[in-house]
């Protein structure tokens, strides 16, 4: 087989191998919302659970990109591409970390109520989720004015994590006895917008490897 078509074909692989990850990633945030909303413990304890799956996909990955650098010597954007998918595995491991930070506070908040704040919660996982998803096509095309825009999206989590901040403090001043439910509920959505924050940074990285150029967005 031509060697360039050999290279090829496992990027291609390669590709496939990180949209599948972060399908599981977003599914994981996803399920990690449906347990709060529902109170489901024991779809909680799964998502803990399974974050096991994940790292063993961070690892495999890992060892695949570092496969390729060693076997097909890669130089210029060939070699971009593969270290930015090494960082964007890091990135998809970590942002599953923090969907299994939200799980956990569905076990933390068992039995209590707090249903008024769910909807800016579940604004933030909707837009959090679609990031991911649409951060890993760039990368794929390796396009760059997708990945930026992408990256703008952050803004709106941000700041739909300051609404719902004030929101929950407002009602922590008001009513004292829901201070432990109002700050486990603050520390969850700050779970996603860091996960959100992973996203953009997988943006840059798209940035850089289809152009060369280092740029924070």
């Amino acid at each position: 087989m031509d060697m360039r078509l050999k290279y090829q074909n496992e990027m291609v692989e390669l590709n496939n191998e990180l949209l599948k990850m972060a399908i599981i990633v977003r599914e994981s945030l996803d399920r990690s919302l449906e347990s709060l909303v529902t109170q489901n413990i024991v779809l909680a304890k799964n998502i803990i659970e399974s974050d096991s799956e994940i790292d063993l996909m961070e690892l495999e990955l890992c060892d695949k990109c570092a496969v390729l650098i060693a076997t097909e010597q890669p130089v210029a954007r060939d070699l971009r591409v593969i270290v930015g998918a090494l960082k964007i595995v890091t990135d998809l491991e970590r942002m599953a970390d923090l969907a299994c930070h939200v799980a956990k506070s569905t076990i933390t908040l068992k039995d209590k109520n707090y249903t008024d704040q769910i909807d800016l919660i579940s604004e933030m996982v909707e837009i959090a989720g679609n990031m991911t998803k649409d951060s890993i096509i760039a990368f794929i095309h390796q396009d760059g004015k997708l990945a930026e825009e992408v990256a703008a999206r952050d803004d709106l989590i941000d700041d739909l994590y300051n609404k719902v901040t004030k929101r929950i403090l407002k009602v922590m001043i008001e009513n004292p006895e829901e201070v432990e439910v109002g700050l486990n509920l603050i520390f969850l959505s700050r779970s996603i917008e860091r996960y959100a924050d992973h996203a953009e940074n997988i943006c840059e990285w798209v940035v850089y490897t289809s152009t060369g150029i280092h740029k924070e967005l």
